[in-house]
């Protein structure tokens, strides 16, 4: 039997402030002799609305996703706005998901709700490595004049936020497909991110691609006016979710464009990073892990640039995904050799390690990298400097005080603050070595940039980046030692600091795998990422 559950507001309580409500939903579709049948009524908490009742709890994917829309349709007509409509599901959803966890424990929630059921007729066969001869005949206009959507996360990023990878690899994406594609493209994001994102991309803001609104839901309704500005194409060829929330965004232009089109735009979900394991709140970090499995119904293609990724969405997800290519940053500003030409004092034969101190990142290992830091202020090498960056002078004086290095020499240390584009063009052009402590890395765009100015990346065998590093030819890969204490220095602090010295005392080699990291990131350039892009939008 059909199984429909329709949410209805009975009543609302008011409880200590005006914003803070608790609302009691039951089922009026659920016949008596059912109602035995099912659980006990479950309380789940959604953020920005209150404490909701479901009487039947979902128990499956799709039961789940119906009772999101069911939900967030009604709440729609309701004067009830404590949140923005088009965060409603994802909201609900992540909430549902945490009491049913509670109730159930995570591993039948991770089965039942966040896995996808093998179904070969939605599975895009893989890429087939092409020949050179078809390599070289392939037309990168063969989508010249079609259209494209980027969204954007509606918030206003920090500036110290729009400089990371997955941002990076939007612009680059939006660029290459705009200039060496010839498509139309868009990226729609809040009229406030506009400034920050041109700001940090210039050449981007050169291309006037970006469309902002103030309430996403006005920018659906754009649709709705075919005399609105034209830079809102009314039909969009393909539409391109970036974050964990944009994937209902993307629902819900789709669903309006089903009502008002003949031909539906094709779905990509591009995802740059493993979202449910950043630091969010737990209902958070659910809504992360059911983003990648929502709109399977709507054959949404998802691709990423990281094999890590693409593994990890197998694994958590039995999710197929598909690799797109990515390639160092082109989209500098400025003449960083005139500008910053005093920033690293390039005369003496030190050998010059670089890290990012990034605390506002848990993820990146500040602490890792900080005890590095305190070994080799110890060893006191006399050729070798640290040069770090990621965060202000104020933050690194308070994470990392003076006195902790305060008897070795002046060069031994140095911190950069927080890098614009052009300054870290000039700050990898005066480094040896890059060092990545992360907890984990999804792809390492930072290491990748590096090493295409000839800086010899040492990070994890674990990292996303290490589909590009051979190891001892154009950097080294780190194994954590498992035969070590967990937490110990011993299982992967220690050999972090035997590379580096390694490198230190054997230059010639280090010299090598400088050549070697430099000449192996050149066939990875704009064109090939636009290349990769193609081929994916026009199967």
């Amino acid at each position: 039997m059909h199984r429909y559950l329709l949410f209805r507001i009975i009543v609302i309580v008011f409880v200590e402030t005006i914003t803070h409500y608790q609302i009691l939903f039951v089922n009026s579709e659920i016949s008596e002799d059912k109602i035995t049948n099912v659980e006990k009524p479950l309380i789940f908490v959604v953020h920005g609305i209150g404490e909701l009742i479901t009487a039947s709890p979902p128990k499956n994917l799709n039961n789940l996703l119906g009772d999101i829309g069911n939900f967030c349709s009604d709440f729609r007509y309701t004067i009830f706005k404590a949140i923005p409509e088009h965060r409603c599901e994802w909201l609900v959803g992540g909430a549902l998901l945490e009491a049913l966890a509670k109730r159930h424990g995570h591993n039948i929630v991770e089965n039942n709700f966040l896995k996808v059921k093998e179904d070969k007729s939605v599975i895009l066969p893989s890429s087939k490595p092409q020949t050179l001869q078809e390599s070289a005949i392939f037309n990168m206009g063969l989508l010249q004049g079609k259209s494209i959507l980027f969204l954007l996360h509606d918030a206003t990023p920090e500036k110290k936020h729009v400089l990371n990878g997955g941002t990076q690899a939007i612009m680059e994406v939006a660029f290459g497909l705009a200039t060496i594609g010839k498509m139309n493209v868009k990226i729609a994001c809040l009229n406030s991110a506009i400034p920050i994102f041109e700001d940090a991309y210039p050449d981007i803001k050169n291309l006037n691609i970006f469309v902002g609104y103030e309430m996403f839901t006005k920018f659906i309704e754009t649709y709705k006016n075919k005399s609105m500005s034209s830079k809102l194409p009314i039909k969009y060829d393909y539409i391109v979710a970036t974050y964990f929330v944009t994937i209902w965004m993307v629902k819900s232009i789709q669903q309006y464009i089903n009502k008002v089109a003949t031909t539906n735009p094709k779905l990509i979900y591009f995802v740059q990073d493993y979202e449910a394991w950043f630091p969010l709140p737990i209902a958070y970090k659910y809504a992360a892990k059911l983003s990648y499995v929502a709109l399977k119904s709507f054959n949404i293609r998802v691709c990423t640039y990281s094999s890590w990724i693409k593994n990890m969405l197998h694994q958590y997800h039995n999710l197929k995904s598909h690799l797109v290519d990515t390639h160092p940053i082109s989209l500098f500003q400025g003449n960083y050799n005139l500008k910053y030409n005093k920033l690293i004092d390039s005369k003496n034969n030190n050998i010059r390690v670089g890290i990012m101190l990034r605390p506002y990142t848990p993820r990146r290992g500040t602490v890792r990298s900080l005890n590095l830091l305190d070994r080799f202020a110890r060893l006191n090498i006399s050729n070798l400097e640290f040069h770090t960056f990621g965060c202000t002078m104020s933050n690194f004086n308070n994470i990392y005080p003076s006195v902790f290095y305060e008897n070795n020499t002046e060069a031994f240390l140095k911190h950069h603050g927080i890098l614009n584009r052009t300054e870290m063009a000039y700050y990898f052009q005066n480094i040896d070595i890059f060092v990545d402590l992360s907890l984990w890395q999804a792809f390492g765009f930072t290491a990748f940039e590096g090493m295409s100015n000839g800086v010899v990346p040492i990070i994890q065998n674990t990292s996303g980046l290490s589909s590009y590093v051979m190891h001892n030819l154009n950097g080294v890969l780190v194994k954590e030692n498992d035969e070590a204490p967990a937490a110990s220095p011993q299982r992967l602090l220690i050999p972090y600091i035997e590379a580096i010295k390694y490198l230190v005392e054997h230059k010639t080699i280090l010299n090598t795998l400088r050549w070697n990291a430099k000449t192996s990131t050149r066939k990875y350039k704009i064109d090939k990422t636009v290349k990769s892009w193609i081929k994916i939008l026009e199967k």
